[in-house]
């Protein structure tokens, strides 16, 4: 009897699933189609055409201690490419996670180990040089509040180096679903800058690392 009970105590711990993470950004409460034009308040309008951010390190938790690490998990993530979206995490251990955890952006290691190829491939558009590192989120529109060029707004946030490190580490709750949905509202992060005044930002600096902060906040996640 006891050795059945050790038997199935080990089955238990070895017991092991695949889940899937599902980035889906919104504006506001709406899916995200970029070139689309939004209607705000005010009749003021945005449009996206271009989002894009790294998602790396991602790690399953239970409470504080690491049960799942993800190998070279280096992922672009392309609102153009639904595909890219999705990041499956193979064989995790079935039922115990608590929490998610990753980095928005690519660590310093990484960035000056040398050049690399998949989705960290340079010629992807999201490398700026060796000094400056990997663009980390790419986001570019219009919106009748921005005083830019043709009312253009573009963000290439990034940095890797003091005192302008933007990497940030997001911990999101896991739900026993294996599914988990990662919503991203662009709308909620660029209601949180003046366009007016604001409306480029093309290289490492305070305010990239404050955008950063910004933008780490609107992930939430829900089960599916």
């Amino acid at each position: 009897m006891l050795l059945l009970l050790c038997l199935s105590a080990a089955n238990a711990q070895q017991e092991r699933s695949d889940f899937q993470l599902n980035f889906l950004p919104f504006v506001g409460s709406v899916p995200l189609q970029l070139d689309t034009i939004y209607t705000l308040d005010n009749n003021q309008t945005i449009e996206f055409s271009t989002v894009k951010w790294y998602i790396s390190g991602v790690e399953v938790l239970r409470n504080d201690s690491i049960i799942f690490t993800k190998k070279n998990s280096y992922h672009l993530l392309d609102a153009s490419n639904e595909p890219s979206l999705h990041i499956l995490l193979a064989q995790l251990p079935a039922g115990q996670g608590t929490h998610v955890r990753f980095y928005l952006g690519i660590d310093s290691a990484t960035t000056t180990s040398g050049a690399f190829g998949g989705d960290l491939d340079p010629t992807r558009g999201m490398f700026w040089t060796w000094q400056s590192g990997y663009i980390h989120t790419k986001i570019e529109g219009k919106c009748s509040r921005s005083r830019g060029r043709n009312r253009e707004f573009e963000f290439h946030l990034g940095g890797y180096r003091s005192p302008f490190n933007s990497l940030q580490t997001i911990t999101l709750p896991f739900p026993s679903s294996r599914e988990v949905i990662v919503k991203m509202d662009v709308l909620k992060w660029i209601n949180s800058i003046d366009l007016a005044s604001v409306h480029h930002i093309m290289s490492p600096g305070e305010q990239a690392v404050f955008l950063s902060q910004q933008f780490s906040s609107i992930f939430r996640v829900e089960a599916r």
